[in-house]
């Protein structure tokens, strides 16, 4: 029903067009890069002006799904360096850092470190002012926005379990043109018919209403709206609610 980017944001005084790639990343959040100005990273950012500043790390501690979203990022575009399996608990992965409670506790750990740096949900990142970086998959350096976020949804494919299901299996590894790959999407759980036809109308208004009128707040909000097909495979799935 929604599509929730995930930010790699960061504060760095005279830096605010940054990418970055997947191994880099994770050598980042493993503490095998720990400078601004390490020649990995400079190597990705010819133009960029990198301090020999140090990067500090922040990562969530509570259990998240966010966390589990951009661990799953990692174990697809590095399994050499990254080796955990992907998980909500991130004191499984073995990051080097920081860990802070909630997406606003990283949010104000990055706005208030220079040199700082982490992943979280990109509502807090704009809310919060945040510069994020841009993520390089392969095919060229990938700016995050609402288009960028939900081309990588229009990428992936339907994993169904049954009639009306429309689980998708993210391919957090895509080379799609313009796709900006660190992203999580959330679900809605409804039953096909109640027995209580009122209930079944009410939950059939809704969910229309979320997935029409609901989607054009979504951008100004740090989140990314559905892309068309994919929408109306959700209205379809709607109409069968009774």
């Amino acid at each position: 029903m929604v599509v929730g980017p995930i930010a790699i944001a960061y504060k760095l005084n005279g830096v605010t067009d940054l990418t970055l790639t997947p191994t880099v990343l994770t050598k980042i959040f493993l503490g095998k890069i720990t400078s601004w100005n390490d020649p990995a990273i400079k190597a990705i950012n010819s133009g960029a002006n990198l301090p020999s500043t140090k990067i500090t790390v922040f990562y969530r501690s509570d259990s998240s799904g966010t966390t589990q979203n951009f661990e799953r990022y990692l174990a697809a575009n590095d399994p050499t360096d990254f080796t955990s399996k992907p998980d909500k608990d991130s004191s499984k992965a073995g990051f080097a850092g920081q860990g802070k409670t909630g997406s606003q506790g990283v949010q104000q750990a990055i706005s208030s470190t220079e040199g700082g740096l982490g992943y979280d949900e990109w509502s807090y990142a704009v809310s919060g002012n945040l510069s994020t970086a841009k993520i390089d998959n392969g095919a060229g350096a990938v700016e995050l926005t609402a288009d960028s976020a939900g081309a990588a949804v229009a990428a992936a494919k339907t994993a169904p379990t049954g009639p009306g299901d429309l689980s998708l299996k993210l391919d957090y590894a895509t080379k799609a043109s313009g796709a900006y790959p660190i992203i999580l999407v959330t679900y809605e759980l409804a039953c096909t018919k109640y027995a209580n036809a009122a209930t079944g109308t009410f939950v059939k208004n809704f969910l229309n209403y979320t997935v029409n009128g609901g989607q054009a707040a979504l951008a100004g909000l740090g989140y990314a709206p559905l892309p068309a097909a994919l929408q109306t495979k959700v209205e379809a799935s709607i109409a069968t609610i009774s």
